[in-house]
């Protein structure tokens, strides 16, 4: 077995040797030109060639969340942009927008990502009946989302928190947006409910997951 010997002035040595079992074939590995940077490993290209990456990480991930102090009225049975989530708590790899609450795949981000959003509903005649929350992808549909039927006619119903979850593939470029949507059985105003009392039960968050 053939070892590459490397001896300190200090007269001990750092060895390469050779695998325990005879390889299949003559292996030549090229290693890089030039150091990585900190952090960074070697990675194969599976003909031999060797180059400096970074290690995976959950980026982008961002929570993006709502600290008014006021409620946000809805019109009833409509569909609507959750446009009061202006506060992150963080933006890694900055995909989320606070201006267009839009979150954006950035280049070399493609992947599987979790993403989750939630709003917390409100109508002060207690006369919720039925309400959805969901994800937008691209600019259409209902990709994924939340469907409750809180009460059928029949009145008792103030506040009512609804989230939806799931692991989406996305693209470099797709986009995501939350939506929410709430119908009534009377004629009361409907809100969304703030959080400046804590609670960020309204609220957008997305991560890409290392597979």
């Amino acid at each position: 077995m053939s070892n590459l010997k490397l001896v300190h002035s200090g007269g001990n040595s750092v060895s390469l040797t050779t695998p325990t079992n005879n390889p299949s074939s003559n292996i030549t590995f090229k290693i890089p030109q030039a150091d990585g940077t900190s952090g960074q490993v070697l990675q194969t290209d599976g003909n031999g060639n060797l180059s400096w990456v970074d290690q995976p990480t959950n980026t982008p991930a961002f929570f993006a969340y709502d600290a008014d102090s006021t409620s946000h009225a809805l019109t009833d049975n409509t569909a609507t942009k959750a446009t009061w989530l202006t506060d992150v708590e963080f933006n890694d790899g900055s995909g989320y927008n606070t201006g267009t609450q839009k979150f954006t795949v950035p280049s070399g981000k493609a992947g599987r990502y979790v993403v989750t959003t939630g709003a917390n509903y409100y109508s002060n005649g207690n006369d919720i009946r039925t309400l959805m929350t969901w994800i937008q992808k691209n600019g259409s549909g209902k990709y994924v989302g939340q469907y409750s039927l809180v009460n059928s006619y029949v009145g008792g119903i103030r506040h009512f928190q609804a989230n939806c979850l799931a692991i989406i593939n996305l693209s470099v470029g797709d986009y995501l947006e939350p939506y929410v949507q709430l119908d009534r059985d009377g004629s009361n105003t409907l809100y969304i409910s703030n959080d400046s009392n804590g609670p960020r039960s309204n609220y957008f968050s997305a991560y890409k997951l290392i597979v």
